[in-house]
């Protein structure tokens, strides 16, 4: 994920920038306004209550647009605390805080088009972008120190706003709105895919080109290479998928490693940059079937037997609750260890 120490400037900058500018309103209050330690404090205050609502709002805005446009929301982040819909109305807190917990997570009811993804993307910017505004409009309504101090607080909103909006990564709300890199492309056939799949049918091949050959899309023409049991074909895409790895998103490195690993392990192929980003998945705590996969062939290859049959026991209770394509996947999969 090379794309990483970018993304880090980048955010760096934005930060820098609100900050500069909430700096120079606190030296507006020091400078103007009577009792201005006091002005000064509420300000700091209000900065984490800026930053608290705005992924509220932002977060919201994405939920309305993704249920005005036929999707199910199963998980939702709002920064200090996530519900979880997928059983029921689960809430935790504090899941920004973990490894892999808090991201929102939509899936599609009917069949996904790419203007309805961007939509999704634009809802969450466009309540940020009316949020930023309204409070910003009503601090004019009060006294100047006043209107200094809500000014200085929304400055965090300002700074989600932007590193929202900058399509400096093709996840990024304002880099779906353009289809930075085909993004959106390979992420409606992604869509699509998976909803066959959880309706019980086998995903239709598409033209890698059509989706611009983005990672989440090779990936499930790679399912279906190892569903026809061409395990050449899929073997030959694993490895042209490691090429690549350094350009995965988030969530393409954490779904496409498995099998990266899983290839490698049974091929007793494991070099060591590829071990050491086995280990460092391994300490995190997926439980997808692909993870338990790789990590149980990985196990076995180790020697650690015990270890191996515990993580094969979730794996099975994993795969029982699979749709009928990815059981079917895993079970050629599997298989594929055997013969390794």
């Amino acid at each position: 994920m090379k794309k990483q120490t970018k993304t880090l400037l980048i955010n760096l900058s934005a930060v820098f920038l609100w900050l500069v500018i909430a700096i120079l309103l606190i030296a507006r209050l020091i400078l103007t306004a009577k009792n201005a330690w006091l002005y000064c404090l509420i300000a700091l205050v209000l900065i984490p209550i800026n930053y608290a609502l705005s992924l509220l709002v932002h977060e919201t805005g994405h939920v309305v647009f993704a249920a005005a446009n036929g999707f199910k929301c199963k998980t939702v982040n709002f920064g200090l605390f996530t519900l979880d819909l997928t059983s029921g109305f689960k809430l935790s807190f504090f899941t920004f805080m973990a490894e892999d917990g808090g991201e929102s997570l939509f899936v599609p009811t009917k069949t996904v088009t790419k203007k309805q993804l961007k939509l999704l993307a634009f809802g969450g910017l466009a309540f940020s972008f009316i949020y930023l505004l309204a409070v910003g409009l009503l601090s004019l309504a009060f006294a100047k120190e006043v209107t200094t101090v809500m000014l200085c607080g929304l400055t965090v909103a300002g700074y989600l706003l932007t590193v929202n909006a900058l399509p400096f990564d093709k996840t990024s709300d304002g880099a779906m709105l353009i289809n930075k890199d085909g993004y959106v492309d390979g992420l409606c056939y992604a869509q699509n895919c998976q909803l066959a799949i959880e309706n019980g049918l086998v995903p239709e091949q598409n033209s890698i080109e059509k989706c611009k050959n983005q990672p989440i899309c090779v990936y499930f023409d790679y399912l279906l290479a190892v569903y026809n049991q061409n395990f050449a074909k899929a073997e030959q895409t694993v490895k042209l998928l490691y090429e690549r790895v350094e350009d995965f998103s988030y969530d393409e490195y954490y779904l496409l490693l498995p099998e990266i690993i899983y290839w490698a392990t049974i091929k007793n192929a494991l070099t060591e940059g590829l071990e050491r980003r086995a280990k460092h998945l391994f300490e995190s705590n997926l439980n997808s079937s692909a993870f338990l996969r790789a990590h149980y062939a990985y196990r076995l290859l180790k020697g650690e037997r015990e270890w191996a049959t515990t993580i094969k026991n979730s794996y099975d209770a994993t795969l029982s609750k699979a749709p009928a394509f990815y059981a079917e996947c895993e079970s050629k999969l599997i298989s594929q260890l055997c013969k390794g």
